[in-house]
């Protein structure tokens, strides 16, 4: 079984997008935060099949939502690494940092 890691950014990232949609609307925050979950379970399970634009990392959308989930899967380890959840309006040169 995959085990799942979140990094600091993509936590942090996650924090600061679900105070912005509470503010926006209350229960909005929690859609969200429910999505990226829903999103990086599937992810655990199949992490080889999403799109592979830059190795070593891979990149999903989150539904409903501007945001895409970037990991990396190490198939030996079998662990799946979120490094971002990272709004699509934001510049692509830091999507992989």
């Amino acid at each position: 079984m995959n085990k799942l890691v979140f990094s600091k950014r993509a936590n942090t990232e996650i924090l600061q997008s679900y105070l912005y949609y509470e503010e926006q609307q209350g229960g909005l925050g929690e859609r969200f935060v429910n999505e990226v979950i829903v999103k990086a379970e599937q992810v655990k399970l199949f992490p080889k099949r999403y799109s592979s634009n830059k190795l070593p990392f891979r990149e999903t959308m989150i539904k409903g939502f501007p945001f895409l989930i970037i990991y990396r899967y190490n198939s030996s380890t079998k662990y799946v690494f979120i490094s971002s959840v990272f709004h699509s309006k934001r510049n692509p040169n830091k999507k992989y940092l």
